[in-house]
């Protein structure tokens, strides 16, 4: 605060001062002196803030699924908001959910979920938050996948011969 230089000069009418040449995560020093025709004051106190957010979102959202699952990965967020990530949030939802859920959350040093909870033919679309101590980020790019997994065989196979031909019948898998 012994460097301090002179910012910003403030009409006499004026009782605040908005401050947006800002950068996320850094200390801002401040004091103030009032000034008249004699000269200027002594510096009053000195406060000190960080300008601090929620974190942007998270990236490079990937998954993976198979036969009751899908397996996500993401990327930490481009900017924490100046404070240490604190988690992640996870949601879901399909087309028999109106919104969106929170699925699960994770330690912010966690970057991947395998969510065996779906079930297979049921198309998922999910997106990630980063979370820091001021909030949540914005959702992540929504990604979407639908399990599958091999068919059950066929029930009730039968033949029967005939003439000059054999005919095959069954029944449509379980699953």
């Amino acid at each position: 605060t012994d460097n301090m230089s002179r910012y910003k000069r403030i009409d006499a009418s004026r009782s605040f001062f908005e401050d947006t040449d800002i950068d996320v995560g850094l200390d801002y020093h401040y004091h103030m002196t009032a000034t008249n025709i004699v000269g200027e004051s002594s510096p009053s106190n000195t406060v000190t803030v960080s300008f601090l957010t929620s974190p942007s979102s998270p990236v490079n959202v990937t998954l993976m699924w198979g036969g009751g699952f899908v397996h996500l990965r993401w990327h930490p967020p481009e900017c924490d908001g100046g404070s240490p990530l604190t988690g992640y949030n996870l949601y879901r939802y399909h087309a028999d959910l109106e919104s969106p859920s929170l699925l699960i959350s994770v330690d912010a040093d966690i970057l991947e979920h395998n969510d065996t909870t779906v079930r297979n033919g049921i198309e998922y679309t999910y997106f990630v938050t980063a979370v820091n101590i001021l909030g949540e980020s914005l959702s992540s790019v929504n990604i979407s996948a639908t399990p599958l997994t091999l068919p059950s065989p066929p029930l009730n196979l039968s033949a029967r011969s005939g003439r000059g031909n054999i005919t095959l019948s069954w029944s449509i898998p379980e699953d």
